[in-house]
């Protein structure tokens, strides 16, 4: 009422910013006595209500002046922030440094490099920059939301899935450094890597050569994925697996990751004129899919003929080598379980390697 009153009387009286002066000026001289009468005095520390007591007089002014609209509105989020003030302090006095640095930088990736990135047209053999910096965001994006997912208790199999759909590299790396036991949530990250490959074939197959292709490669790859999955079912544990993290952000893993995955793109480049040909297609599905099902199969699907068996076979033959790449990357994350993890992906594997022979095998005859 007093800030409304000294706003109101700078509008509306002649000479009245000169009261509204005199008027703020007493305010911030009682202000300023409080002050030091709670920190001195009574040896209070905050500053909460100090700043409260400024908003609410500007408040108060601003509505005087006649903006009653934009007063309302942001007394509205002052009090939601007020209201929310004791849960958020709470949470930061949870958060330790690394983890305070790890948002910075995650931060600094998304909202100050990747502008950069995303408006220059550089690109390497026809590769764009933006192409690869897009894996690294994936890599350190879903490395920082399983070690979120982690301390929020969420359940290591659902973590280990969705880490999997979301890039199963940067997921089975944390899996095999930090779970006991490794088995199940690496048949989980597996099986979300699987399930992603599977979709994103489908969807290369119709936008490269049309619907009619998709709908009849989608059979063999589904009972595939389906076999797979009841493979996955199969590990249980008498207890939830712990998962066990070193530090946010996987920069390290991010960087041997891109690196590969640049390197494969290359390749497809530079093989992109051969690739219509059924032995190399084959041999490029199962090196590709060592390093990355995603890049290998729209690599692909761009310049295969339309043939159902041959795009079923490569499909199959580079989620297969995808799944037993695992292992490498479970090593090369620091991780010591790989020959735990091996066992596991070769399992996995078997359902897309019987899709890839019997369908390159109906190819050969046909």
């Amino acid at each position: 009422m007093y800030g409304a009153l000294a706003g109101y009387t700078a509008s509306m009286l002649p000479g009245g910013w000169l009261y509204a002066g005199l008027a703020t000026g007493g305010f911030l001289i009682v202000l300023a006595f409080y002050t030091f009468y709670r920190m001195m005095l009574l040896r209070l520390g905050g500053v909460t209500t100090l700043i409260v007591m400024l908003l609410v007089y500007t408040l108060g002014f601003t509505a005087g002046l006649g903006y009653s609209l934009e007063a309302v509105a942001a007394s509205a989020v002052v009090t939601l922030l007020l209201a929310v003030k004791t849960p958020i302090a709470r949470l930061v006095e949870r958060i330790s440094y690394e983890e305070l640095l790890a948002l910075f930088e995650l931060a600094l990736f998304y909202l100050a490099l990747a502008p950069l990135v995303y408006t220059s047209n550089v690109s390497i053999m026809g590769v764009r920059l933006s192409t690869i910096y897009t894996f690294f965001l994936l890599v350190i994006t879903v490395s920082f939301a399983g070690y979120i997912a982690w301390r929020l208790g969420a359940k290591p199999t659902i973590y280990a899935l969705l880490g999997g759909f979301v890039n199963s590299e940067a997921a089975i790396a944390l899996v095999a450094r930090g779970a006991e036991p490794v088995e199940p949530l690496a048949a989980y990250v597996n099986l979300g890597m699987q399930y992603k490959a599977v979709i994103l074939a489908l969807a290369a197959a119709y936008l490269s050569k049309g619907p009619l292709l998709a709908v009849r490669t989608a059979p063999p790859l589904l009972a595939a994925l389906a076999a797979s999955t009841l493979l996955a079912l199969r590990w249980r544990v008498s207890e939830a697996p712990r998962l066990q993290f070193r530090s946010p952000l996987e920069l390290g893993v991010a960087v041997k990751t891109v690196v590969v995955y640049a390197a494969l793109f290359l390749a497809a480049a530079a093989l992109s004129p051969y690739l219509e040909k059924p032995g190399l297609a084959a041999a490029y599905a199962a090196l590709g899919g060592l390093v990355s099902a995603t890049a290998t199969i729209f690599a692909l699907a761009a310049y295969l003929p339309p043939d159902t068996l041959l795009h079923a076979a490569v499909y199959s033959l580079a989620i297969a080598a995808a799944t037993l790449n695992k292992p490498l990357y479970a090593r090369a994350g620091g991780g010591r379980r790989m020959y735990e993890v091996a066992k596991v992906s070769v399992i996995q594997a078997a359902p897309f390697i019987a899709v890839a022979a019997a369908a390159w095998l109906a190819a050969l005859r046909a």
